[in-house]
């Protein structure tokens, strides 16, 4: 026998079927339409259960009256389900039936109950008090916390009869949304996770969501909550003036939806207060969270934060890297963080959660934030942070290959020509960190014939080409590669695509040759340095540009064992030996002994 699960996945693919045969520009009435129907079914035989006769709250988006039979089979499906995980596969369904375009621009993904329960536990671990203050939600669509916070706080309300306790929750309790479907839904779930204690006080909840941006000023609210916790929304934005000028303290260069959140969640919060939020990893590194970050190191000290390893198992169609942090406002700079790792198949399967242990922050200047992703790390950690030395240090610098392809089509040649220049593309760049001029991807051709005015896109000297983006499911997150001197002198130019970063050096002689530095990048220690720092699929010139680097002395071993003809394992291990801790050189036998050996020979 299918389970109320199966049966509410098979409905809501019944769902998405038919919306696709209604017009996008109608698609965002037809979800709510369908989800207000679910609601509506659900709730008058909830009624008839508990004897009683309440209306449903009044939405904004009439239940459809079509598709009677598959509005039943959710509905009953709903009914059987446990709350929290009704409304989160509810919510599944309406973001799965408005248009793409509307879930990116409200950056709507709900979280699963799992997930929740776990950030509740973490902030009740941080000195939350469910029986005291104010809590707020201000992203609260799907009502995924403000239905798990609720029951805490009627379990530990200090009042003793069901009308105080529902007085007391209104009081305490509240949560903003944007989406005015998404608000009412929100309380109609709140509404169905409370109905025992209603009935026993004899009324309904009053309204606790408002549907409105809360992004927007709202003087009353600064420093009132004693919680502000959450799963804000996710992507670009564009801002007014007047947001632009409230989160001055945050904001470098684009703004992100999360960031904003983080930002808004600070001026929320009291004195003392806890935060705690489901967040995509990037503003631990990204240049553009880089304000954010010493915003929270100044004024609210991370204390938790606990990694999601797999993502798929855990949120549908979320691409970024995922954690679970919470902050304490207070202008005490945090000195250590307690990090875990979790994971798990499915959205509703129990949480496995290994400890990775407590680590230091480095929090100075919005620089990144270094934190182990794995146990084994924290030793590595500890070395990272008291590096001195960066590319820069070494007369280095980074830059993104100039051409946008997409904006030079009518320029791309199959052929070389006059005026032609050949491209390196993201391809190019082997992951054994060989380069290999191809164009072997759909539109890429191997020239662009430059025009007037576009002597800028040409580049003619040495450097080592980056991928700009990969995954962290791939082997090595930095997969570099040196241009080779015969292709630089049999070409007059050439010209880098934009998912190329170029690591190259201003002065005729650089202080290291570039088969040295491509060696570190391309190391497996640089690449576990590398996945602490970043927190995305791209590989920015500012991540580049801040991975710690060995001393000079150290980086001219490294080019002598690499001139001498040694070993791969025996240079992955010199690298290691830098990082390490201890600073001893498990390589200088094998080095010596191969010198031996070579002078025997002779």
């Amino acid at each position: 026998m299918a389970t109320a699960e199966a049966l509410f996945s098979l409905g809501s693919r019944e769902a998405q079927i038919l919306a696709g045969s209604v017009r996008e520009e109608n698609r965002s009435t037809f979800a709510a339409g369908v989800c207000a129907a679910v609601l509506q079914f659900a709730w008058k035989n909830s009624q008839k259960t508990y004897g009683q006769n309440w209306d449903l709250r009044e939405g904004p988006f009439p239940p459809i009256e079509k598709y009677t039979g598959l509005v039943q089979r959710l509905g009953e499906a709903f009914l059987v389900l446990p709350t929290q995980q009704a409304g989160f596969l509810l919510g599944q369904l309406y973001t799965a039936l408005i248009p793409d375009s509307v879930r990116k621009s409200l950056g709507a993904y709900y979280t699963p109950p799992a997930l929740v329960g776990r950030l509740l536990d973490l902030v009740k671990c941080c000195g939350v008090d469910w029986s005291i203050g104010k809590i707020i939600d201000p992203a609260c669509g799907g009502a995924a916390f403000l239905a798990s916070v609720a029951p805490r706080m009627v379990t530990h309300s200090r009042c003793n009869q069901p009308l105080a306790i529902v007085e007391d929750l209104e009081d305490r309790l509240f949560g903003v949304e944007i989406d005015a479907f998404a608000a009412w839904m929100s309380m109609v779930l709140l509404d169905f996770t409370l109905l025992d204690l209603t009935v026993s006080a004899k009324r309904p909840l009053k309204n606790l969501v408002t549907a409105r941006n809360a992004l927007e000023t709202h003087l009353g609210e600064k420093n009132a909550f004693d919680l502000v916790i959450g799963n804000p929304p996710y992507g670009r934005v564009t801002l007014s003036p007047d947001q632009r000028s409230r989160f001055k303290a945050s904001l470098f260069g684009h703004a992100n939806l999360y960031g904003l959140f983080t930002d808004l969640a600070v001026q929320l919060a009291k004195p003392g207060g806890i935060i705690g939020y489901v967040t995509p990893t990037s503003f631990l590194g990204g240049e553009y969270f880089k304000n954010l970050r010493n915003l929270l190191s100044t004024q609210a000290a991370l204390k938790r934060l606990d990694f999601i390893s797999n993502r798929d198992g855990v949120f549908d169609g979320v691409l970024q890297e995922t954690m679970l942090a919470v902050f304490e406002k207070s202008s005490v700079k945090t000195s250590f963080v307690d990090l875990n790792l979790l994971s798990a198949d499915t959205p509703f399967d129990q949480l496995i959660i290994e400890s990775i242990g407590r680590t230091s922050l480095n929090n100075s200047n919005g620089k990144p934030w270094l934190l182990p992703r794995a146990p084994e790390q924290n030793a590595l950690i500890q070395k990272l942070n008291a590096l001195p030395y960066r590319l820069a240090d070494y007369g280095f610098e980074v830059a993104t290959g100039q051409l946008v392809w997409n904006r030079h089509k009518d320029q791309l040649r199959r052929a070389g020509e006059k005026d032609c220049y050949p491209i390196i593309w993201a391809e190019a760049v082997n992951a054994d960190g060989k380069f290999h001029f191809q164009a072997a991807r759909r539109k890429h051709l191997p020239y662009l014939r430059i025009k007037p005015r576009q002597e800028f896109l040409i580049n003619r000297e040495p450097c080592i080409l980056v991928q700009r983006t990969t995954a962290k499911e791939q082997k090595r997150r930095i997969i570099s590669a040196v241009i080779p001197n015969s292709f630089v002198v049999e070409y007059p130019g050439f010209v880098v695509e934009n998912h190329l970063n170029m690591v190259y050096s201003p002065n005729k002689k650089p202080r290291f040759a570039l088969r040295t530095l491509s060696t570190l990048l391309n190391s497996a220690t640089l690449d576990k340095a590398f996945r602490c720092i970043n927190g995305s699929v791209a590989v920015s010139a500012y991540e580049l540009n801040s991975l710690p680097l060995p001393s000079p002395d150290q980086l001219r071993r490294l080019q002598e064992h690499i001139l001498s003809g040694a070993p791969a394992q025996e240079i992955e291990q010199l690298i290691a030996d830098f990082y390490s801790n201890d600073g001893t050189s498990k390589t200088t036998t094998l080095a010596h002994s191969r010198s031996h050996n070579r002078k025997m020979a002779a």
